[in-house]
């Protein structure tokens, strides 16, 4: 560790040391029509080492500073020109060249070769880009081993972050690649046909259009693709089989002819290996996230503190607790229809057999009486299958006129059932409080259609544009569900008191509509300035429909309703929202201030077990501004702030009773109120592409009014709801309320360095956060005070293609105090190390390793383990396209999966099962056949794979995203 740090010290010693230096610059045009080269890469070289770099801006201009007097070469290359050579000395000035003229190479891809070395990353305006020339890998490499050597870039249990933020969506070539999958991009896209990684913040269709920030933006990748590897076939298929009968089998195949595209791929195996996506996640249960066993009725608002819901309703695939047998098969198509019309689609599905054991271990924090301590375990299978179809559609009509449409449609089915055995003791007595025994089965079924339109025009003058968008969805979801229930209850000694038996089926079915409409008109004032009017009419409709029915002995059927657990319920929410605005940009300012009035109107009716009618109106005035001030061409400062409204879903609404787990009844609350919330954003970027040297860092808060949490009722003794159900003691009520008072900050500073004498990249990063999150404990407010501080650093290896490591460290240190209980602070800390390691040697022979070590202390047990994979392998056939590997997993036989939780009214640690050691003997054959013989590429293609504010020329449109504003794929 002190040679680690003693290198850090040293190198930033290195940065920020400045002997006497000079500057060189220059501007590269062509040599016929002096048009400017941008993109050249421009070095200075001694010998074989680059000292100085640069890269030309879209000018053709480049400066190269802190130049040390000596002599050098400076090289220029870029692809279809031919490559410059002078010999310079810099002496006790500075040199600035003029015009230098490179001249145009009339060559097939497969001819130019490009000697240069370019910078690993630059900052254009909103979009950080790195170059994958910059970071080698492996000849097996997919994207995602690529990215993670790239800095400010992670991916952690299959979630990708960048710049400390999830990332949402994946693109390739600035188009749609599996609908918003980013697991299948990274995953199935070898590295080897990867040019840049761009990073940038995706404003909606809408918002880039207009120039005018509408707050709805999205971390976003966009894989740009070399321009010798976007014609031909490439791809692989596995199959392996190892003990325990452990298997996996799969591939994949991608046909691209320029802008017509194909993706086809395909998975199974019994090993934990998915590829699935968010877009996976459909809300059979409601679309509300909150639980309830899949039965629907639940409580809304997050998981509660008496005990866990039956995994069976719960429809996540991807990354998914326990151990799941998985079979996919998903289809990705793309082509230009012309010159006038775009298009992209795909279809996905898969199947999802889980299989969970789960042993949880939570303390519940109680108003007066202390804590009590529940254990609880459970078992579970779990059938999932998913269907997935995405479209896009988009019609250049004329130069001001466009289209886009945008269907999407899910379908999932779920069989699930489950047995949960839980316990509830007094602490620190460990007398019993109450014992149960759940067995659940469920069958559930639902769909989402969604279709956005948009309609973009353009006037004749520059900057006065209009734009009309529709959004419009369905979704349905029927369910029926079996719950056998045995509950004992222990009086103040431990004896037992009483016993319930619960035998009930459920059957429930919910609905939901929306349509919205967005109409926006910008004007131009001046040169730089822009007005904007917009108004928005939104309807978003729902209802739910709920029977429970108990078994009746006499009649030996499930006969009788449960009238607490029955409900008819339908929700309608209107909201109209009339704004103004103005955007204002002038070299490196932008700025943008925008303020809307919303009306709302929530309308509730219930029409059983109790009709009643409830309606309420909200007033609020959203303001929102933006400040970007673009201090350099690498360097950019950004400052948001935005305001919304979340109204509570119907789940939240709902007033029926939830008896799911006797052990903890919930409901809903008709008398919630929407959720304000302000969040105030500050970004800063910059990179130094002679340095190859990139930061990022963001500080963020948001406040929110009327925040929905829960209001957790343990019962000391025997109670009696207004339902007329008894509430046993030790038992739990819950349901949500609206509270002041929650906010939340975080600060992230990332900063990525080359480390020249060990040909690697270190990358640093940092986090703090603090949360204040209020919530009632037997209807007492306590709020939980959260900080979270962590540290990571990343070294990767840019050796080469034979030798490739990766080594990486991430520690996290948590605070909890609870104002109402302080007793119940909590702290606890946890870290992860590891490393990667991949060789090819001799005669084509493969090892790879990656080995984890996780720790934590301060919860239950103290994890301390090791996860350690290996694998030894041949590459043969031609080419090298065969590959013969055996692996390994855990070693040690060591794999555990730990998580903690904490909640203003609980904390608790979860244990789940895991796959440990298996050995597995794994062929894979690698297709690559590439068209690069006599493939000349148009020079303007590259740019139009960028975003907006990326492009050479001007933004497409007649007026068009102000420049440097917005950051997304091309609209045509």
């Amino acid at each position: 560790m002190k040679r680690i740090l003693l290198l850090v010290f040293a190198v930033f010693a290195a940065i920020v040391t400045n002997a006497q230096s000079f500057t060189v610059k220059g501007k590269i045009v062509e040599d016929t029509a002096k048009k400017a080269v941008p993109n050249a890469n421009v070095e200075l070289t001694q010998g074989t080492a680059v000292k100085r770099g640069a890269v030309t801006d879209n000018k053709g201009s480049f400066l190269i500073q802190n130049v040390e007097p000596g002599k050098y070469i400076l090289k220029i290359s870029r692809i279809n020109y031919k490559n410059f050579q002078k010999n310079i000395e810099v002496t006790n000035a500075d040199i600035d060249f003029g015009d230098i003229t490179v001249l145009r190479e009339a060559k097939s891809l497969s001819e130019v070769v490009v000697t240069a070395k370019t910078p690993p990353s630059q900052q254009k305006n909103d979009t950080t880009e790195f170059n994958s020339k910059a970071f080698k890998v492996n000849p097996d490499a997919t994207a995602e081993d690529l990215i993670q050597k790239m800095p400010t870039i992670t991916v952690q249990n299959g979630q990708v972050q960048a710049q400390g933020e999830n990332v949402q969506k994946v693109l390739v070539d600035g188009k749609p690649f599996f609908g918003d999958d980013a697991t299948s991009a990274l995953r199935n896209l070898p590295a080897e046909i990867i040019d840049k990684i761009q990073v940038y913040d995706q404003k909606s269709d809408q918002a880039q259009f207009t120039g005018f920030d509408d707050g709805n933006q999205y971390k976003t990748l966009n894989i740009v693709t070399k321009s010798n590897r976007r014609a031909g076939q490439f791809g692989k298929v596995f199959g392996g089989y190892g003990t325990d009968n452990h298997y996996t089998a799969g591939g994949n195949i991608n046909i691209f002819n320029g802008d017509s595209r194909i993706s086809i791929i395909g998975q199974s195996n019994n090993i934990n290996q998915q590829n699935f996506s968010t877009e996976d996640l459909l809300g059979v249960t409601g679309g509300s996230g909150r639980g309830g066993g899949g039965f629907g009725g639940g409580r809304g608002g997050g998981r509660g503190a008496g005990g866990s819901n039956n995994n069976i309703g719960n429809f996540q695939v991807g990354q998914q607790s326990g151990i799941s047998k998985t079979n996919a098969f998903g289809i990705n198509y793309t082509d230009n229809w012309g010159k006038k019309i775009n298009v992209s689609g795909s279809y996905f599905f898969n199947r999802s057999d889980n299989d969970l054991v789960q042993n949880t271990d939570r303390t519940n924090l109680l108003k007066d009486s202390g804590r009590t301590h529940y254990l609880e375990d459970l078992a579970s299978k779990t059938m999932n299958v998913n269907h997935r179809f995405n479209f896009l559609f988009e019609y250049k009509i004329d130069s001001f006129n466009s289209l886009q449409i945008r269907p999407r449609l899910s379908y999932q089915i779920n069989d699930g059932s489950s047995i949960t055995n839980g316990n509830t003791n007094t602490v620190p007595d460990g007398l019993p409080i109450n014992r149960s025994t759940n067995i659940a089965n469920s069958d559930l079924n639902g769909y989402n259609f969604s279709n956005n339109i948009l309609f973009r025009h353009s006037f004749k003058k520059k900057g006065r544009t209009f734009s009309l968008n529709i959004n419009n969805g369905f979704t349905k979801n029927d369910g029926n569900g079996k719950l056998l229930a045995e509950t004992d209850y222990y009086d103040a000694f431990g004896a037992p008191s009483d016993t319930t038996l619960t035998n009930q089926i459920s059957k429930s079915n919910s609905d939901g509509w929306t349509m919205a409409v967005n109409g926006t008109y910008t004007e131009p004032i001046g040169k730089n300035s822009q007005l904007m009017a917009s108004y928005q009419w939104t309807d978003q409709q729902s209802k739910s429909d709920k029977e429970t029915y108990l078994y009746n002995a006499n009649q030996k059927e499930y006969s009788q309703l449960d009238t607490t657990q029955t409900n008819k319920f339908k929700s309608d929410y209107i909201t109209q929202q009339a704004g103004l605005g103005y955007n204002y940009q002038k070299q490196k300012i932008n700025l943008m201030v925008r303020g809307a009035f919303q009306w709302a109107d929530l309308n509730n009716d219930q029409f059983f077990p109790k009709p009643f009618s409830l309606q309420k109106g909200f007033n609020s005035i959203l303001p929102m501004a933006l400040f970007q001030y673009r201090i350099s061409q690498h360097e950019n400062l950004r400052i948001n702030y935005r305001t919304n409204t979340n109204n509570p879903s119907i789940a939240q609404l709902q007033d029926v009773l939830d008896k799911t787990n006797p052990l903890q009844l919930s409901t809903g609350n008709p008398n919630l109120k929407q959720t304000y919330q302000q969040t105030l954003n500050i970004r800063y970027n910059k990179s130094n592409t002679q340095k190859g040297t990139s930061m990022f860092a963001f500080i963020n808060g948001s406040f929110s009014d009327n925040y929905i949490t829960n209001n957790t009722i343990t019962a000391v003794k025997d109670s009696v709801l207004l339902t007329g159900d008894t509430l046993h003691k030790g038992s739990q009520f819950i349901y949500p309320v609206n509270i002041n008072g929650y906010w939340n900050s975080r600060a992230f500073v990332t900063f990525g360095f080359p480390v020249g004498f060990l040909k690697s990249n270190l990358n640093l990063n940092a986090t703090a956060g603090y949360t204040n999150a209020p919530g009632l404990v037997n209807s007492q407010e306590n709020t939980a005070k959260t900080q979270n501080y962590s540290v990571g650093i990343v070294l990767a290896s840019n050796i080469s293609e034979k030798v490739d490591f990766t080594i990486s460290s991430s520690s996290s240190y948590n605070i909890t105090k609870n104002t109402a209980q302080s007793y119940a602070n909590n702290n606890y800390f946890s870290q992860a190390t590891s490393l990667r390691f991949n060789w090819i040697f001799g005669k084509n022979f493969v090892y790879n390793t990656d080995v984890t070590h996780t720790y934590y202390n301060g919860i239950s047990g103290n994890p301390n383990y090791f996860l350690w994979n290996m694998a030894v392998g041949k590459k043969f056939l031609k080419d090298n396209r065969g590959d013969l590997r055996l692996s390994v997993y855990d070693i040690l036989k060591q794999n555990q999966s730990i998580t903690r939780t904490v909640d203003p009214s609980y904390y608790q640690d979860v244990k789940t099962n895991v796959l440990q050691r298996y050995f597995m003997l794994t062929f894979t054959y690698t297709l690559r056949n590439f068209k690069t013989k006599g493939t000349t590429i148009p020079e303007n293609q590259y740019n139009e794979q960028r975003p907006p504010s990326m492009r050479v020329g001007p933004p497409p449109g007649g007026a068009g995203p102000p420049p440097g504003d917005g950051g997304g794929p091309p609209m045509f």
